[in-house]
């Protein structure tokens, strides 16, 4: 039982086992994007800094944050219109970040 909890919540927080099941899953988000938005949308991660931190998988909560971001088109044409401006998101760890500007 423990196991299957732990599983789940994995599965839900979209930590993944394999870089592949993540990219598998990420695939799909900008479909989502497309059929919430009637817009495309771009996700680029740099899968070479996250595997330099060894966190291969840790892209594969995207996902999560991704389909997020399409159902805020569906709350109304305000929200749509915004969302709509994004054409590009780019995924990297924020420590990356945080190195570069010391």
């Amino acid at each position: 039982m423990v196991r299957q909890v732990e599983s789940q919540y994995l599965r839900t927080q979209g930590i993944l086992e394999s870089r592949i099941a993540a990219k598998k899953k990420i695939q799909t988000a900008p479909d989502d994007f497309h059929k919430n938005c009637h817009s495309k949308l771009k996700v680029e991660i740099d899968w070479k800094i996250f595997e330099s931190a060894q966190q291969k998988t840790t892209p594969g909560m995207a996902y999560a944050y991704l389909t997020s971001f399409s159902r805020v088109c569906m709350i109304d044409k305000d929200h749509l219109a915004a969302v709509k401006k994004s054409s590009d998101i780019r995924i990297t760890p924020i420590d990356y970040y945080r190195q570069r500007s010391h």
